[in-house]
């Protein structure tokens, strides 16, 4: 599988041994290019989309990952380790990660995020107990998306 340029430069961006988040992950070509070649500890595959993530579980049968449907929000548990979200605008990224502060749940020590619009006025933005650590643009089609990645300057 050759992964798009976007999603290569997010996944470089985490922090192997880790497990891997893959939010708002449409179809999880970030999440199995992790899986299979790389080395996190797990992969959590989420999208609103239940036949999207319909395939997912068997392409990585008898290997650390699973699948969470429903908004990304929503998710109950906490998000560890690398958080992964793209394919959405930066008012839903800034939403998922809000709401998590929010719950205690984020608790992420790297979050990587390539935002499809807003991107400016997200970065803009405070992540509460984060801090940016990269960010830069990058050619996407015929234009430019942004890559943006934050540290947890805290406990986590």
């Amino acid at each position: 599988m050759v992964l798009p340029n976007r999603l290569h430069c997010l996944l470089d961006l985490c922090l192997p041994g880790l497990p891997l988040w893959d939010l708002c992950c449409d179809h999880g070509y970030l999440g199995l290019f992790a899986l299979n070649n790389s080395s996190y500890s797990e992969v959590i595959f989420n999208d609103v989309v239940p036949h999207v993530l319909a395939n997912l579980p068997g392409k990585f049968a008898g290997r650390p990952a699973r699948v969470i449907c429903g908004p990304a929000e929503d998710i109950a548990e906490p998000l560890t380790g690398n958080v992964v979200i793209a394919g959405v605008g930066g008012e839903k990224i800034l939403k998922i990660l809000l709401a998590h502060t929010r719950r205690s749940t984020l608790r992420a020590k790297r979050i990587a995020v390539c935002p499809e619009k807003d991107a400016e006025w997200m970065i803009a933005q405070e992540v509460p107990g984060y801090r940016i650590v990269s960010q830069r643009e990058i050619s996407h089609n015929r234009g430019t998306r942004w890559i943006v990645a934050y540290e947890s300057i805290g406990p986590l």
